[in-house]
């Protein structure tokens, strides 16, 4: 017979069995780790709070200049008595909660108001809210996202095409004439913006019978946005249909300026 140090007696023909043996200690380590997790376990099974909507909110993109965003997280009391919320706090000064004092009855909703913050930001972020109740043990999580743009970031995004001191957000604009409804008259839009340090009067030249064009407003400040309009009647616009080229000029020389497309069909 062959003795583990154990003391086990150990067969021979079981000599390829692995047997682990703990101290006393070990147990009551894993003793206590499992009373850890299931103490978790039935804390969550018996939440009396259900967030109405998820506890998750995403704003998406949003701009670093304009201002504060809020979104309201509805919940219900689950449980048979009476309940309010104790504090709603966020990770750092640039997420604030607001709710109400007012003690909500079983069964019944109210809702915790979380505001976040983007001045002086930027990129991706998630902030969270930590909100306690007073018949709840373990506190309960909110949290917002999204990600911050500054004012460059959102023009680069918005008008990708640059044009001397001008950025535009495309070089070519569609008329579908059966999608546009019944309209006599038919208008289409290219927004612009100049983004130098000096006023502008933008051209348009081209000219193709039967499609007006006009830049509004004619005269541009630095940092302001305007806008090439072309518009024709239905009955001359169908006979147009095809590519028709213009010219955008925002300046003298060939670096200012560039070509436009009207497709109509």
């Amino acid at each position: 017979m062959t003795k583990s140090k154990s003391n086990l007696v150990i067969e021979p023909s079981l000599i390829a069995i692995s047997i682990i043996v703990m101290t006393p200690k070990e147990c009551i380590l894993i003793s206590a780790i499992i009373m850890v997790l299931g103490c978790s376990f039935e804390a969550v099974a018996k939440s009396d709070v259900e967030w109405l909507g998820g506890t998750v909110f995403d704003f998406g993109e949003i701009g670093e200049s304009e201002g504060a965003v809020s979104h309201r997280f509805a919940w219900r009391n689950l449980s048979s008595e009476a309940m309010s919320v104790l504090s709603a706090t966020g990770k750092c000064s640039c997420t604030t909660a607001t709710f109400a004092a007012a003690t909500v009855q079983a069964g019944d909703t109210s809702s915790v108001v979380v505001t976040f913050d983007p001045k002086d930001k930027v990129g991706d972020f998630k902030q969270r809210v930590t909100v306690r109740f007073g018949s709840q043990p373990a506190a309960n999580y909110l949290f917002v996202k999204g990600r911050i743009l500054t004012s460059q970031m959102r023009i680069r995004r918005d008008f990708p095409i640059e044009v001397g001191q001008v950025r535009i957000s495309r070089d070519t604009l569609a008329i579908d004439l059966n999608a546009i409804g019944a309209r006599s008259k038919i208008s289409v839009s290219l927004p612009c913006v100049n983004q130098g340090d000096t006023t502008i009067e933008p051209k348009v030249l081209g000219e193709v019978p039967g499609i007006e064009t006009e830049v509004i407003p004619a005269k541009v400040p630095p940092g302001e946005r305007f806008s090439l309009v072309f518009s024709g009647k239905r009955k001359a616009l169908q006979k147009l249909t095809g590519n028709h080229n213009f010219r955008l000029c925002v300046g003298e020389s060939d670096e200012e300026a560039c070509n436009i497309t009207i497709s109509i069909k």
